[in-house]
Formats: structure tokens, sequence, C-alpha cells
């Protein structure tokens, strides 16, 4: 029978087994590494309880992994040494298969060890692949045996594999200069990656990163790569790795924006609002400048000075035309022999602007060009331009938007004072001090000059004389940009004081009576007076006999209860007359005071009215007043009731003995022995008081 009918009935016995026998059995296969390209082999090992005859095993690798089987390099070992090995892949599959038979029907018998070894081809690239066999296993007749495959096989080929970036951009970069970038590098073989060199197709890069440049399995590193740019212009290189990283695709592309620094930079300045500052316009050049054309849209806190822009010491033949409409300044500079500016750094012009406002701002280039000549023709070579910031400095003015004069009597001036605060960042100047109202005044000179968070008083004045309402307005003219009129609103009034005082009384319970005097004090005439006295009525009555005294003596009074405890009293006079300014003593009101009450009572006067001889009220002083009247109880020997006792009172109480009324004479006080009347022997025991030790005198 020949080889290939073995073969073909093996496998129909493989394919019609009869039946799956009860015992378990093992196949193993060992797992293996090696290069690319190059062979490794791999061992099956069996571990049987019965005898076995056939034997498959499959490696689904799959057709991406490139694994190939080596053709003929299956080889029956150990125990099988009676059967044969074959290993082959079915095309399109990707699944290695070895298998192991016998054409002479001899069986594997029950036991351990290898049965049969085999080789394996690298693929061209890294990689690691693991699979888990499939293996198949038959007896003699042909049945099918219970097999499995123990752990899973893994095929590793040795390679490095470079990913390198795919391109590094330097970007917009000066010429004459050094500039480094990192082209990244990640190594994700199965071995370490060696990069030997970079081959670069423009000269004006370079490696940096000491080579050969090795990356361990699994890390990411950089190349240090160098730029040094001497021309300007657009660039597009490359740069080619040389490593051990088979198919990899190793070309990244270079990119850079070389250019001739040629930069015009705005000067910063700083200030006071309302002063002027110079910018400086400053030049940095590579090319050979010959001229400039400028244009500045100044922003509203500057306003450009007439005449001012200026060229510095690095002009040579040049000339310097300028228009400024509104906000927009338009400079052009040239040469007529086409010379080019002196140097390569430093200020080319200056211009001059007006400071207003509180803010800080800033001012930038609308336009610039530069011309220069390169390769023969003129250019515009502005590689960049820079704004400036303008810090604007200003005083700030706070003193308060209102001052009250208060409520005065007019026969005085008064003087108040306002406090102002400077908070801002330069020295506040008020230039001038203005009232609306001829007799409110400020005496402080002008121009007035506040430092930095310094403050300062000024005086506000309103003379005498002067009577009605204070109504003004307080302008201070300054050099604050916020508040160049700065108004404080004044209020007040001035009145014409007219006034009514009530005197409080001290009397002895036994006077049985109080006298309260009232006194008028008047800038204008008067001629009637009204008031209401609110009394403690249980302790005190008015009597009928009030009087008019002193600068109103002559005049009628009157008086009736309004209610329980208010007494209403009323002076006048109906022949006209009238009282001229002055003061002093103009009524007594009597009270009289029921016995038995002591201690200090108070009374309030309400609704007080002071009428002029053209019937209008004329009081100023007309808000609620009090007094108090203070009873003591009876002294013994104090027959005149004024606090004390002495001769006076020996006397008076003579004169009483005699038959004459003198007044005041409080009786129980001279009834010094209580027999209810008044005797030689009350005389003998005042004189004792008098002449004791002296304590009631």
């Amino acid at each position: 029978m020949s080889i290939t009918r073995k073969l073909l009935a093996a496998a129909m016995l493989w394919v019609l087994g009869s039946g799956v026998a009860a015992a378990a059995h093992k196949v193993s296969v060992t797992s293996a590494q090696g290069e690319p390209g190059t062979e490794v082999t791999l061992t099956v090992t069996l571990e049987n309880t019965e005898a076995v005859a056939g034997l498959q095993v499959l490696l689904p690798f799959g057709e991406s992994a490139g694994v190939q089987p080596v053709t003929g390099s299956g080889e029956a070992q150990g125990r099988a040494a009676e059967h044969q090995a074959t290993v082959g892949m079915s095309p399109g599959t990707g699944t290695v298969s070895v298998m192991l038979y016998s054409t002479s029907g001899a069986s594997i018998a029950a036991g351990s060890g290898r049965v049969a070894t085999f080789r394996l081809r690298m693929p061209a690239g890294a990689g690691t692949w693991s699979v888990t066999p499939i293996v198949k296993a038959t007896d003699a007749t042909g049945a099918a045996l219970d097999c499995t495959a123990e752990g899973a096989v893994t095929v590793t080929s040795l390679a490095a594999q470079a990913r390198f970036a795919a391109s590094v951009d330097f970007g917009r970069v000066p010429i004459r200069g050094e500039y480094t970038q990192q082209l990244a590098v990640t190594n994700s073989g199965t071995a370490p990656l060696s990069v030997s060199s970079l081959t670069f197709s423009d000269e004006m890069f370079s490696c940096a990163t000491p080579l050969p440049y090795t990356l361990g399995v699994g890390e990411s590193g950089a190349l240090t790569v160098v730029y040094r740019p001497v021309k300007r212009g657009a660039v597009k290189a490359t740069v080619r790795m040389d490593c051990n990283s088979p198919g990899t695709l190793n070309l990244t592309e270079l990119f850079a924006t070389p250019f001739a620094v040629n930069e015009l930079r705005l000067g910063d300045a700083e200030g006071i609002s309302d002063t002027e500052v110079a910018i400086p316009i400053q030049l940095t050049n590579m090319d050979a400048v010959t001229g400039f054309t400028l244009e500045l849209d100044l922003p509203e806190a500057l306003t450009y000075v007439d005449g001012s822009f200026a060229l510095s010491g690095r002009k040579t033949d040049h000339q310097v035309s300028v228009n400024c409409t509104g906000q927009k300044v338009k400079a052009t500079c040239f040469s007529l022999t086409d010379t080019p500016f002196s140097g390569n750094d430093g200020e080319v012009a200056s211009f001059r602007v007006l400071l207003s406002g509180s803010d800080n701002t800033s001012v930038s280039f609308a336009k610039a060009v530069l011309a220069a000549r390169v390769e023969g023709k003129i250019e515009n070579v502005t590689s960049d331009t820079y704004p400036a910031q303008v810090t604007i400095r200003s005083p700030y003015i706070y003193a308060g938007r209102s001052l009250s004069m208060g409520r005065t009597p007019n026969t005085e001036p008064v003087t108040r004072r306002v406090t102002l605060y400077n908070y801002g960042s330069a020295p506040l100047t008020v230039s001038r001090i203005l009232t609306n109202h001829p007799e409110l005044t400020c005496p402080t000179a002008t121009p007035l000059t506040i430092d930095t968070y310094g403050q300062t008083e000024i005086e506000v004045d309103c003379s005498s004389g002067y009577e009605g309402a204070l109504q003004s307005t307080l302008q201070l003219y300054t050099n604050d940009p916020r508040s160049r009129l700065y108004e404080i609103a004044v209020s007040g009034e001035r009145y014409s004081p007219n006034a009514l005082d009530f005197a409080d009384a001290d009397i002895p319970e036994a006077v049985g009576r109080v006298d309260v005097s009232v006194s008028l004090s008047n800038e204008k005439a008067v001629s009637a007076l009204q008031f209401d006295v609110e009394y403690p009525a249980a302790c005190f009555t008015p009597q009928d006999d009030v009087t008019a005294t002193g600068r109103m003596e002559g005049f009628s009074v009157q008086h009736r209860k309004i209610s329980v405890g208010v007494e209403r009293y009323f002076v006048y006079l109906l022949a006209g007359k009238e009282i001229a300014r002055g003061s002093g003593e103009v009524l007594r009101l009597p009270f009289a005071v029921e016995k038995g009450n002591t201690g200090t009572y108070a009374f309030t006067v309400k609704n007080m009215k002071l009428g002029s001889p053209g019937m209008a009220d004329v009081g100023s002083d007309i808000a609620d007043k009090s007094f108090s009247v203070s009873v003591s109880a009876c002294k013994p020997g104090d027959v005149n009731a004024d606090g004390k006792v002495s001769v006076i009172d020996l006397l008076t109480t003579s004169r009483y003995i005699l038959g004459d009324a003198p007044d005041p004479f409080v009786f129980p006080a001279a009834d010094i022995n209580a027999d209810g009347k008044i005797s030689v022997v009350d005389i003998i025991s005042i004189s004792g008081l008098v002449l004791d030790d002296g304590t009631n005198k």
C-alpha cells in the first residue's frame, strides 16, 4: 500500500472513529521565540493512559500572524518511534496542523513523554502570538479518544518595532539663531531598538542626541533635532533614521519658517493726566531698513501733539512726513539716497501725546511697513510689532456731596469745615472754590494742592446778619478727570433768636407759693406772647395774680385752663407798644403749693409763640422747654425762707410781733414752740439757733 493510501486510511480512521473512550489524555506543545526569518523548533508531548493510534494538533495562529510551518520538518520522537509525523497549513486558514500516524497500525502505549517535533519560520515583523492548541486522538479501532490541550503555545518574533513622529515643525523662527525640537520615537516591538544614524536632506538640520540611541521594549523617547537657519523662506526637509526595526516607516518631514528679525516696538510711557509724555519707537533690524510707513490708531485717552514726531540719531538723510486726522496718526519716512538707518537696534523715532482720563491704556501699530532691499528688490521686511502700555496717573477727589451749616442764630458768624481727600495716584489741584450764595464764602486760598493719598480741610463761612434758609452749592474746580467740577450741596438755616426762658425755683413748703421767672431774649420787636404750661396738678395750682414785669411791665396778662394740668398764658398790649431788641425778665407765673408736698417737680412749656407788631410769629426757639420747682420742708427759724437762720430772721419776727406784715414771713418757721402764736419765747429760741455752732447758717 502506498504512503498516500496509508495517509488516507489514517484520515478515514480519524473521521470515522466509532466512539469516544472514557480515559482522558493530555497534549502539550512547547513555546518558542526567534528573530524574524529564522526557524524555531516546537515539541509535542503526550500524556496518555491507554494506547493512542493517531494524533492531530492544530495551532490557529491566523493569517495575519505570518507564522509558517517548515515543510517536511515534522518528526516522530520517543514513544512514537513507529509513527510518522507531518506538519502543514491549509491555504487561507493560518492554522498549523501537526499529524502523527502509523501505517502499520502501531499504537503509542500508555505513558508520558514527547512524541513529535516540528519547525516554524518567524514572520518578518515583531510580534507575539499565543494560541490554545486543538487536539484530536484515536485508538487502534479509529475511535476518538478524550484528549485535551494543556496550556497555551506562545511564539515570539524577536524584533524592534520603531514608531517615529510623522513630522516636526519648528514654526516661525528668526534666522541666525539655534533652535531645537524633539523627534518622538516609541519601540513597540519585542526586542531593543537601536537608532544608528540620522540622515538630513538639509544641512541646516542636525542631531544633538548621541548615537546609537537605544530604547528598550515598550519604551518611548525622543531625538533632539537642531536647526540653524541662515536665510529666510519656508523650509521643508526630511530626516531618515537608520535602525534595526524591520519594515519601519522611518522618514520624518521637517518644517520651518525662518525670517529676518525686523521688529518695531512702541515703548511704554507713564505720566499724569493733563500732561504730555513721549512714546519712543524702537527698531531692531537684521536687514538694512531704509524707511518706514506707520499708522497708529490712538485711544481716546491719548491726543497726538502736533509737530512732536521726530527721528532719532539713527537717521542719515531721512525725511519724515506726518499727518494726524482725529485719532489716526500716519507717518512716512524715506531716504532719497536709499540709505539705511544706522545700527541694528534702538530708538528710531518718537512722538508726544497728551494724557487724559484716569484709566491705563495701550497703543499699537495699525499698520507697519519697513522697507529694505532684499536680493535686489525693495520689500516689506517687517517681522513683528509690539504695542506700548501707557500708565495714566490721576488724582481722585472725595469730599462728600453735602454740607450742613445747621440751624444757627444770625447774631454771630458760623463756620463749617470740609475735608478734601485725594485717593488718586497723582497730586490733586483745586484751582478755584466758588459758592452761589452771597452770604457763603470760602476763605481758603487757591490754587490748593493735595498730595497723593493726602487730605486737607477748607472752611465755609456764613456771616452774621443774614436770616433765612441756606441753599447753595460749593463748587470746586479740580484737575481730577472724573470730576473737573466737584459740587457739594450746602444747606442750613439762619434765624433771628427770639426765645423765652423759664427759671427753675427752689422754695420751702411753708411758703405755699412759687413765682416762676420768665425771661425774653429777642432780636426782633415783640408785642405779644403765648405759651402753655403743663404742671403737676395734684401739687400746684395756677394763681390769678400773674404780673408782667421788667421789659413787659404794663402789658396785660390773661390765662385760662386748657385741660387738667395745662394752663395757657397770653401777654399783650392793645396800645401797640412793642418790646425792642434785648433780653431780661418779662413775666412771673405764680403757683400755689399744696401743703405736704416736698420734692422736685417738672413743668413743661409748649406751643410758644412770639408775636411781632405786624402780627407775625417771630419765635425761633420754639421747641418744648422744661423747668423744675423744688419744694423743701420748713426749716425752724428760717422765717424769710432764704435757706438759713440769721439776724434777719430775728428782725423779721420782731416786726411781725410789733404788727408789721413782712413779706415773706413763714409762720410755722417762726412758731418755734408750736403754740400757734408768735411771741418773745419764739424770738429767744430763734436767737439760740442764730448763736449755735453755725451749722444752721
